[in-house]
């Protein structure tokens, strides 16, 4: 979990110099890692995924200023929010990941 913390925070702090060599995650994959964080984790796999989601989904609330999710909003809550964005919005699936679930967050949960 650390790690994806980690690696969704690294993402959002490369400058766009570095964007093209840094790891990426496309929208459709994350779209993927969000929607099976959402189902009971039985697998290796499906832990994975929450992790990658959770991680993301955890970087961009708390390193964005124009977030504000509010207190009582779970991860769980937050995830079914990105997942609906991706599903509403699939001809952006080919964008990045990681600002994808910034875009969602904020639509949902903008600073006033």
């Amino acid at each position: 979990m650390r790690l994806a913390i980690l690696t969704g925070m690294y993402l959002l702090a490369i400058t766009p110099a570095d964007a093209g060599a840094a790891w990426r995650t496309p929208g459709t994959e994350m779209w993927g890692a969000c929607a099976r964080a959402l189902l009971p984790m039985t697998t290796t796999d499906m832990a994975y995924n929450a992790g990658l989601c959770g991680g993301v989904v955890n970087a961009v609330a708390f390193t964005k200023d124009d977030i504000c999710l509010p207190e009582q909003v779970t991860r769980y809550q937050a995830t079914r929010v990105v997942v609906r964005y991706f599903e509403t919005h699939p001809e952006q699936l080919h964008l990045d990941g990681v600002a994808l679930v910034a875009t969602a967050l904020r639509e949902a949960w903008p600073c006033k």
